[in-house]
């Protein structure tokens, strides 16, 4: 067999096969709403870049969940000339 040839074929399998898979995690490529992952991460002890972007972003989650219901209950109690 050809090795070039076989190199070639190799390389448009895996590239195929990345471009799947990425679209399979990450269908909108400009905005990521969702992390596919195999296991949760530790997030008391990250050991890698992953895990602590992974745990940030549920960190981040949480506290734009609790700052909204707290902008809420506040905006519920002011005047209605004073609601923005």
């Amino acid at each position: 067999m050809n090795l070039p040839k076989l190199l070639l074929g190799t390389s448009f399998s895996l590239a195929t096969f990345i471009g799947l898979s990425a679209n399979a995690i990450a269908p909108n490529h400009t905005n990521f709403p969702e992390t596919y992952i195999a296991q949760q991460p530790n997030c008391k002890n990250p050991q890698t870049q992953t895990e602590l972007n992974i745990c940030s972003g549920v960190d981040y989650q949480r506290a734009d969940q609790k700052l909204n219901q707290v902008y809420n209950q506040v905006r519920d109690q002011l005047s209605a000339n004073r609601r923005q």
